[in-house]
């Protein structure tokens, strides 16, 4: 069924913001603005995954950071899904999407779950013409990418900009959000200028 891209991205940022504000966790989102603002698909399938994953991610998260980006290539929906958590060994990637399997038991003793999320979110995303991919180094976090292919109902971009030359943003912070905030404005074509501390934004908003 039709579907709004901007609505299924907010109902899954809503849900992961809370259980990552439990855990104390950076969760920065990039969505593309040239994303399509209406998708044919099944959207209900596509959030289930994207909640499965980042929820694994937050839990496997002890501290830093959690990073959802969005944007469409070629009629294909991609969702990456990146944290900066515990990683998986290099000999289990291959089990990962098996039912029912958690794996590197001793480190995750304490953390609930079976596993069967993956393996179903999996399933899913199969059922529907895509996959799921994952990257990861033990110790230093995953990368889990989702792709699935999805009619395009409205091309018109989810953001747009009426003269964006005109406009001056002043971009304050040194973190992953205004790197991606940096990232939004440029591919928007909107001028800005970054202050990463207080001496700084102070100099700036003087001239």
């Amino acid at each position: 069924q039709e579907y709004n891209t901007v609505d299924l991205f907010s109902d899954v940022v809503n849900i992961i913001s809370l259980r990552a504000a439990e855990k104390n966790l950076d969760f920065v989102t990039y969505l593309a603005p040239d994303l399509p603002s209406v998708l044919v698909g099944d959207d209900m399938r596509i959030k289930q995954i994207m909640i499965n994953i980042l929820s694994n991610a937050v839990k496997y998260t002890p501290e830093g950071f959690v990073f959802l980006s969005a944007r469409m290539e070629d009629g294909v929906l991609i969702a990456e899904i990146q944290d900066s958590g515990i990683g998986i060994r290099e000999e289990e990637l291959s089990n990962l999407f098996t039912a029912f399997s958690q794996l590197d038991l001793r480190k995750n003793r304490g953390i609930e779950g079976t596993g069967l999320g993956l393996a179903l979110s999996r399933q899913l995303a199969q059922s529907m013409g895509g996959d799921i991919a994952v990257n990861s180094e033990y110790g230093a976090g995953s990368t889990f990418s989702l792709r699935v292919p999805q009619k395009i109902m409205d091309a018109a971009p989810i953001v747009r900009v009426k003269e964006p030359g005109l406009k001056r943003v002043m971009v304050y912070g040194d973190g992953m959000s205004s790197e991606m905030l940096e990232k939004k404005l440029s591919h928007l074509h909107i001028p800005y200028d970054r202050a990463a501390n207080e001496t700084d934004f102070s100099a700036m908003v003087k001239t």
